[in-house]
């Protein structure tokens, strides 16, 4: 009788678990939504523009240069400019 109660406890304790990973991927999900969130698809090799600091309203909101990105790291890129500078930054869709 004592194996079955401490099976029992043990399956009560998997389920309780199980419940709450699945009521957290629910939150998550309904956040992301709301959001807007997107997974983002930029991969080494591929060109892309810098957001900049606008100084006043007349200056653009993205460095004229085409850069191109040499590493990721999650969020993080490395990108290399045509004259062959680094710069680091994050993914901002």
């Amino acid at each position: 009788m004592k194996l079955v109660d401490g099976f029992e406890t043990i399956l009560d304790f998997d389920i309780d678990t199980a419940r709450q990973k699945d009521a957290e991927q629910k939150q998550k999900n309904y956040s992301d939504d709301r959001r807007g969130a997107v997974f983002s698809d930029i991969k080494p090799g591929d060109k892309v523009l810098l957001q900049q600091q606008q100084s006043n309203k007349l200056s653009l909101p993205y460095n004229p240069g085409l850069f191109t990105v040499a590493e990721r790291y999650g969020q993080e890129v490395i990108v290399k400019s045509q004259d062959k500078d680094q710069s680091s930054g994050n993914i901002a869709t």
